[in-house]
């Protein structure tokens, strides 16, 4: 049993970032790195421990070193690199590699305690929406009186990536742990009722698209390694979104409809990434320093956007204005490094789930900053973890013949 003390802590780090507002609480970071640590003591495998160290190094030095020559270069910028971007970082590492090390049995109750906390967060979200109550299932007061589904969190661009890993895990583990096929189709049609309907709920017009995407992805995933359980092919990936938009539609589908339609309309975000891309030609090779966007972008900002901001709403755009073109070049290459090191591994449904999942958050942050909301992002370097896990085997050969041929 003591195999299970680590992916139990890892899965209530993750809990506990989504649950204290998604993360930004105060005391978010202290929960979490308490948890963490708990869960990498008593981790039995470490994986590649030196690449492992290898990257936190090359990243944090690249960190530091954006903070001490960036554009603002303040006193105070060594203390949000630490607070904001260091620790933040650390804890989300720890989970990518702890998760890359986990045997499969531990990375299903890893995976399962997500999934549970995505139906949480889609049943608190939906009686937060259908219900008046200033208290959300008798306990918990409400966050904000919004029409949206938002959970726990402050936005509906940042639940909306969980719910949608939970999603797409929760039609992979399903076959693992339903064996007849009666227990499996109920358990895809409850997951994508409950979760479907909470995604389109959201009214994230880029997060459902991503989210719909994303379990496409898996679909083919799947259907092209024809590993046990194959049956979960394009057709049924079809059938659980199919699934999820009916329960959306009974719900009310007219909000997210109408945000579809303001596209043409909805300049906002082209306004604002315009007025980034004015910056001078010294911060975008040099960076701003970690954690400096909100302050950095007031100094020049343009006159028509009259409201502060703290994040770009592009995690590209956000990471390259605070890095610097060669600070950023330099991070993303050590996490190439590290993946193309651990890359051409056998097919599996927990790993093409995980690289669905990924995918999931590369798209949606073409257009916000999950990414930065550590409630959403510690999923996100989980599945990254998962996608490379050396101890992750495909099924034996006669499983595989039989589920391909039905």
């Amino acid at each position: 049993m003591l195999r299970y003390v680590s992916p139990f802590l890892l899965g209530a780090c993750a809990c506990w970032l989504a649950i204290v507002r998604g993360g930004t609480d105060p005391l978010a970071p202290a929960g979490a790195g308490l948890l963490l640590a708990g869960a990498w003591l008593t981790a039995e495998r470490y994986g590649s421990l030196r690449e492992w160290l290898i990257v936190l190094g090359v990243v944090t030095a690249t960190g530091l070193l954006a903070a001490t020559i960036g554009y603002l270069g303040h006193e105070q910028v060594y203390w949000v690199f630490v607070r904001d971007w260091l620790v933040l970082f650390v804890i989300y590492w720890a989970a990518t590699g702890l998760a890359a090390a986990y045997e499969p049995r531990q990375l299903r109750l890893l995976l399962g305690i997500i999934v549970g906390l995505g139906h949480f967060q889609a049943v608190y979200g939906l009686i937060a929406v259908a219900s008046a109550d200033p208290l959300i299932l008798g306990v918990w007061p409400r966050l904000i009186s919004l029409d949206v589904l938002t959970g726990t969190f402050i936005n509906r661009n940042h639940v909306v990536d969980l719910l949608a890993a939970a999603w797409i895990f929760g039609l992979a583990l399903t076959p693992e742990l339903l064996r007849e096929r009666p227990l499996r189709w109920g358990g895809w049609f409850l997951l994508s009722l409950v979760l479907g309907m909470a995604v389109f709920a959201t009214q994230s017009r880029l997060g459902v698209a991503a989210a719909v995407a994303g379990i496409a992805l898996f679909g083919f995933l799947r259907h092209r390694s024809m590993q046990a359980g194959a049956e979960l092919s394009m057709r049924w990936v079809a059938g659980a979104l199919g699934v999820g938009l009916v329960a959306a539609v009974w719900f009310g589908l007219a909000g997210l409809v109408g945000r579809f339609l303001q596209v043409p309309d909805d300049v906002g975000r082209l306004e604002l990434w315009r007025g980034v891309l004015e910056a001078p030609a010294a911060l975008w090779w040099l960076g701003a320093g970690p954690g400096q966007f909100a302050d950095a972008f007031k100094a020049f900002k343009p006159l028509a956007l009259v409201a502060d901001t703290e994040h770009a709403h592009n995690d590209y755009l956000e990471i390259l204005f605070e890095l610097g073109i060669v600070g950023a070049t330099v991070c993303l290459g050590a996490l190439l490094w590290w993946l193309h090191r651990r890359w051409g591994l056998p097919p599996h449904p927990l790993r093409g789930a995980a690289v669905a999942v990924v995918a999931v958050y590369l798209v949606h942050a073409l257009g916000d900053f999950g990414l930065h909301v550590p409630g959403a992002a510690i999923v996100f370097w989980i599945a990254l973890g998962i996608a490379v896990n050396d101890r992750l085997e495909p099924p034996p050969s006669g499983r595989r013949r039989r589920s391909s041929g039905r």
